[in-house]
């Protein structure tokens, strides 16, 4: 909990941030089960395929209008 309020993603304010880090806590427990079950090279798979994924949503920083927008949220601002 304290690593994902250390990055600001348990902000009551913002409504959306603070479910992301909800989620992010709820992930990271589950590692924490993950891990004392099946062994650490398990959740190093699982984090490692997690990050993988938030990465390829991920578009260049040079062509976004933001530094990091998600494929579906740009799409989004172009039918626009």
């Amino acid at each position: 909990i304290l690593f994902i309020a250390i990055h600001g993603y348990l902000n009551p304010k913002n409504g959306n941030v603070f479910l992301y880090g909800f989620f992010l806590t709820t992930v990271i427990f589950a590692w924490g089960i993950l891990n004392e079950t099946c062994g650490i090279w398990t959740v190093i798979v699982a984090h490692a395929t997690f990050d993988y994924y938030l990465l390829s949503r991920m578009e260049e920083p040079s062509i976004a209008p933001y530094p990091i927008v998600y494929k579906d949220e740009q799409e989004k601002k172009e039918e626009n």
